[in-house]
């Protein structure tokens, strides 16, 4: 797709899954990797990630990267793209304060004609009935009209050296076709594996939580938001849409099941991924990227 080079990004939460994003952004597009932990943002100026998910050299080839915790760096920008945690509770239930957060500062400085992409993980629907809402209360624009969304799952696996960003296949999805359009080709431009359009906001929602409830990552709910009351393995169109998304995926990239749990290395559950992101390489302590890197 023509005219890419025109839009300004912003990665909004500089964790496991938002600074690799931002570095590989940052080779191609003018971004701003915006985190409101200011020691974060000076480590990442000097060239330090303290989650050892990318080196200085990478950090330094991303030319056109910038890092900011100052929401009015965030003005000039057309995209955001949202990569805050949802933790769960001990009753495995999705805490989306993190996320709502993220949806005010963005809203606040929301233009007409912005996208706003998330790639966190929730619950089929929450994009268009939990962030939205608050996009257009914050911005007093309307959705579809003066901006517009996306849906992107994050599929990145901290601490894995052979499974990058670039080469795990992405799904992607966008509130009206021409933004499904240039949702997809602004990651294609950035994700060697290749990209996979859903045919909905909700479809691509529902795909990472099926990948995550194989893997053992988050209990899929009996009665998700955005299924119409309905339990989700009876919503057939939806189901059958969102499994089709993972069953394109090449083998070793396919959502769920054992090929999940070969890509990410035994880590399976979120207990398992929140040990593995705490320890470092030769059992130093690691910084959770999402305890202090978030909203």
């Amino acid at each position: 797709m023509r005219g890419l080079s025109k839009y300004k990004i912003a990665v909004i939460g500089l964790g496991y899954v938002g600074l690799p994003l931002a570095v590989e952004f940052g080779k191609k597009y003018s971004t701003v990797g915006f985190d409101i932990n200011a020691a974060r943002i000076k480590a990442l100026k000097a060239g330090r990630d303290v989650t050892l998910e990318t080196t200085s050299a990478e950090l330094k080839a991303s030319h056109k990267l910038r890092f900011s915790a100052q929401t009015k760096d965030l003005k000039s920008r057309n995209i955001f793209i949202v990569t805050v945690p949802t933790p769960i509770d001990q009753y495995k239930r999705p805490d989306l304060t993190p996320l709502l957060n993220a949806s005010e500062t963005v809203g606040r400085v929301l233009k007409k004609g912005d996208i706003v992409i998330y790639e966190s993980t929730v619950y089929p629907g929450c994009t268009e009935e939990i962030c939205v809402p608050a996009l257009e209360r914050y911005s007093s624009l309307r959705f579809n009209k003066d901006f517009y969304c996306g849906y992107s799952p994050e599929r990145i696996n901290p601490g894995d050296k052979q499974h990058r960003l670039a080469t795990i296949k992405k799904v992607t999805s966008g509130s009206m076709p021409r933004i499904a359009d240039l949702v997809n080709a602004l990651y294609a431009s950035i994700i060697t594996a290749g990209t996979h359009q859903a045919s909905s906001i909700k479809v691509a929602e529902a795909a990472k939580v099926i990948e995550n409830s194989r893997g053992h990552e988050m209990e899929l709910p009996a009665f998700p938001p955005g299924t119409g009351g309905r339990p989700l393995h009876r919503c057939g169109s939806l189901l059958f849409d969102a499994q089709g998304h993972g069953n394109r995926l090449p083998p070793g990239n396919d959502p769920g099941g054992a090929a999940h749990q070969r890509r990410h290395g035994g880590v399976r559950c979120s207990r398992d991924r929140q040990a593995h992101d705490r320890t470092a390489h030769h059992g130093r302590r690691r910084q959770d990227p999402h305890s202090r890197a978030c909203f």
